[in-house]
């Protein structure tokens, strides 16, 4: 119950609540757990406060802060979105290779929201990189970390890039999200692949709509626009 309060309160960013909570369950000799240290971590990092969120990863155990670099790790990330920072997304980055120093557990999440990141930084070459990152220290990508490395191939013009990713997932038997075929769906306005075979948007974005039926993906009102 505890637990759950404090997580609660930490997706508010509602550090005192979540500090007296934490105390709460001090005071009944309930020892704080990992969950409860990586809600700490998202509530300050919420609040805007990294310094005492990074503090607080610092002073935690080896066995208990796994959790909480990815916390830490996501609020970077997520930051970095907001203020359009690639120093601030580096820094993310760089609590990964902070991790696996400490030998603390690594995860797919963390490596997905970098991948996330330098999509949204529109830098593909880093996006792909982070994937084979993730793969090489023995994790198994998610629909997430294939929807985050198709949303980096936007802007680039070349259809094919996305959908070998997309055949990539059926490989690798991931099923794709709905928010993956509306990336690549919108990404069907932005074909300029020239040659003996010109791909045309509109044909492009119907094999792809059919393919996302097929799947058993049901479209919503953003699919069709």
């Amino acid at each position: 119950a505890y637990t759950r309060l404090v997580n609660g309160f930490a997706k508010l960013g509602d550090v005192e609540k979540v500090e007296l909570w934490v105390a709460k369950a001090e005071d009944d000799g309930i020892l704080r757990d990992a969950r409860m240290i990586s809600s700490l971590v998202e509530a300050y990092a919420k609040a805007g406060n990294f310094e005492r969120a990074r503090a607080i990863v610092d002073a935690t155990d080896d066995a208990l802060v796994s959790d909480a670099y990815g916390a830490l790790i996501l609020a970077y990330a997520n930051d970095a979105a907001v203020d359009n920072s690639l120093d601030i997304l580096e820094m993310a980055a760089a609590l990964i290779d902070e991790a696996k120093k400490r030998q603390v557990q690594v995860s797919i999440t963390m490596y997905s929201a970098i991948i996330r990141g330098y999509a949204r930084q529109r830098d593909r070459a880093k996006a792909e990189e982070w994937f084979h990152r993730a793969v090489s220290d023995g994790l198994t990508p998610d629909a997430w970390t294939y929807s985050s490395v198709i949303a980096a191939q936007t802007g680039s013009g070349d259809l094919d890039l996305s959908v070998r990713w997309l055949d990539e997932m059926a490989e690798a038997n991931v099923t794709p999200l709905l928010s993956t075929y509306r990336i690549i769906l919108r990404q069907c306005q932005e074909i300029n692949q020239p040659g003996d075979t010109p791909k045309v948007p509109g044909i492009e974005a119907y094999k792809l709509f059919a393919r996302m039926l097929k799947e058993g993906l049901w479209p919503d009102k953003d699919i069709y626009v």
